[in-house]
Protein backbone atom coordinates (compact mmCIF):
# COMPACT_ATOMS: atom_id res chain seq x y z
CA UNK A 1 0.00 0.00 0.00
CA UNK A 2 1.59 3.44 -1.02
CA UNK A 3 1.87 5.81 2.06
CA UNK A 4 3.71 8.87 0.38
CA UNK A 5 2.25 12.62 1.51
CA UNK A 6 3.28 15.14 -0.65
CA UNK A 7 2.98 18.87 1.50
CA UNK A 8 1.00 21.68 0.15
CA UNK A 9 4.47 23.24 -0.41
CA UNK A 10 5.44 20.54 -2.99
CA UNK A 11 2.02 20.09 -4.52
CA UNK A 12 1.68 24.02 -5.13
CA UNK A 13 5.48 23.85 -6.16
CA UNK A 14 4.72 21.20 -8.77
CA UNK A 15 1.80 23.28 -9.98
CA UNK A 16 3.09 26.56 -10.32
CA UNK A 17 5.81 24.66 -12.60
CA UNK A 18 3.22 23.16 -14.66
CA UNK A 19 1.24 26.09 -14.66
CA UNK A 20 4.29 28.51 -15.77
CA UNK A 21 4.04 26.66 -19.23
CA UNK A 22 0.51 28.10 -19.71
CA UNK A 23 1.83 32.05 -19.68
CA UNK A 24 0.25 33.16 -22.62
CA UNK A 25 -1.25 30.04 -24.02
CA UNK A 26 -4.39 28.44 -24.94
CA UNK A 27 -7.13 25.91 -24.32
CA UNK A 28 -8.00 24.50 -27.73
CA UNK A 29 -11.29 22.54 -27.73
CA UNK A 30 -11.54 19.89 -30.30
CA UNK A 31 -14.36 17.49 -31.33
CA UNK A 32 -13.33 13.93 -32.38
CA UNK A 33 -11.58 11.09 -30.62
CA UNK A 34 -9.11 12.40 -27.97
CA UNK A 35 -5.74 11.07 -28.96
CA UNK A 36 -4.25 8.50 -26.63
CA UNK A 37 -1.94 11.28 -24.28
CA UNK A 38 -0.94 14.27 -24.47
CA UNK A 39 2.42 13.19 -26.24
CA UNK A 40 0.15 12.12 -28.86
CA UNK A 41 -0.39 15.09 -31.84
CA UNK A 42 -4.54 15.74 -33.17
CA UNK A 43 -4.94 14.41 -36.37
CA UNK A 44 -6.80 14.91 -39.44
CA UNK A 45 -10.05 13.80 -37.67
CA UNK A 46 -9.78 16.47 -35.05
CA UNK A 47 -11.47 19.56 -35.90
CA UNK A 48 -10.15 22.54 -33.71
CA UNK A 49 -13.51 24.51 -32.52
CA UNK A 50 -12.25 26.97 -30.56
CA UNK A 51 -9.32 28.66 -28.39
CA UNK A 52 -9.61 30.20 -25.25
CA UNK A 53 -6.58 32.60 -24.54
CA UNK A 54 -4.53 32.23 -20.83
CA UNK A 55 -2.93 35.69 -19.90
CA UNK A 56 0.75 36.50 -19.87
CA UNK A 57 0.94 34.94 -16.30
CA UNK A 58 -1.43 32.45 -16.00
CA UNK A 59 -2.23 31.30 -12.76
CA UNK A 60 -0.94 30.95 -9.36
CA UNK A 61 -1.19 27.67 -6.97
CA UNK A 62 -1.80 27.69 -3.38
CA UNK A 63 -2.39 24.73 -1.01
CA UNK A 64 -1.69 22.05 -3.64
CA UNK A 65 -4.33 24.11 -5.89
CA UNK A 66 -3.78 26.12 -9.21
CA UNK A 67 -6.12 28.13 -10.33
CA UNK A 68 -6.07 30.06 -13.76
CA UNK A 69 -5.96 33.95 -14.04
CA UNK A 70 -8.73 35.21 -16.48
CA UNK A 71 -9.39 33.58 -19.39
CA UNK A 72 -10.03 35.71 -22.60
CA UNK A 73 -13.44 33.96 -24.14
CA UNK A 74 -13.05 33.66 -27.99
CA UNK A 75 -15.70 32.76 -30.75
CA UNK A 76 -16.11 29.03 -31.98
CA UNK A 77 -15.08 28.44 -35.58
CA UNK A 78 -17.12 25.57 -36.32
CA UNK A 79 -20.41 23.81 -36.25
CA UNK A 80 -19.83 20.47 -33.94
CA UNK A 81 -19.82 18.94 -30.43
CA UNK A 82 -16.77 19.30 -28.29
CA UNK A 83 -14.98 16.31 -27.07
CA UNK A 84 -11.98 17.23 -25.34
CA UNK A 85 -9.14 20.03 -24.54
CA UNK A 86 -5.98 20.85 -24.63
CA UNK A 87 -4.39 23.45 -22.40
CA UNK A 88 -0.61 24.18 -24.63
CA UNK A 89 2.12 26.38 -24.24
CA UNK A 90 2.67 29.99 -26.16
CA UNK A 91 3.73 28.07 -29.02
CA UNK A 92 1.33 25.96 -28.93
CA UNK A 93 2.99 22.76 -27.23
CA UNK A 94 0.70 19.69 -25.76
CA UNK A 95 0.80 20.39 -21.86
CA UNK A 96 -2.37 19.13 -20.70
CA UNK A 97 -5.42 17.01 -21.78
CA UNK A 98 -9.01 16.34 -20.66
CA UNK A 99 -12.25 15.41 -21.79
CA UNK A 100 -15.33 17.95 -22.28
CA UNK A 101 -18.78 16.91 -21.92
CA UNK A 102 -21.74 18.96 -19.79
CA UNK A 103 -21.22 17.23 -16.48
CA UNK A 104 -18.80 15.06 -14.70
CA UNK A 105 -16.23 15.92 -17.33
CA UNK A 106 -12.35 17.21 -16.96
CA UNK A 107 -14.27 20.56 -18.57
CA UNK A 108 -17.97 21.18 -18.29
CA UNK A 109 -19.92 23.39 -20.53
CA UNK A 110 -23.86 24.00 -20.47
CA UNK A 111 -23.48 22.72 -23.93
CA UNK A 112 -20.90 20.56 -25.76
CA UNK A 113 -22.22 21.59 -29.17
CA UNK A 114 -20.78 24.64 -30.67
CA UNK A 115 -21.90 26.84 -33.32
CA UNK A 116 -19.81 28.55 -35.60
CA UNK A 117 -19.78 32.72 -34.61
CA UNK A 118 -20.89 31.67 -30.75
CA UNK A 119 -19.13 32.86 -27.89
CA UNK A 120 -17.08 30.05 -26.20
CA UNK A 121 -15.96 31.10 -22.63
CA UNK A 122 -13.88 29.17 -19.72
CA UNK A 123 -14.82 30.16 -16.61
CA UNK A 124 -12.67 28.41 -14.44
CA UNK A 125 -9.64 26.27 -15.07
CA UNK A 126 -8.15 24.60 -12.08
CA UNK A 127 -5.82 21.91 -11.51
CA UNK A 128 -5.58 19.93 -8.22
CA UNK A 129 -2.35 17.82 -7.16
CA UNK A 130 -3.38 15.15 -4.21
CA UNK A 131 -1.40 15.42 -1.01
CA UNK A 132 -1.65 11.43 -0.59
CA UNK A 133 -2.61 7.91 -1.42
CA UNK A 134 -6.60 7.77 -2.05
Amino acid sequence: MANVFLSNVGASTGLNAVGTQFNAGFIALFSGAQPATANTNTSASNTLVAEVAFSSVAGSAAASTWTANALTATTAIANTTVVFFRATSSSRVAIIDGNVSTVGADMNFNTNNFASGASVAVTSFVLIWPEGPS
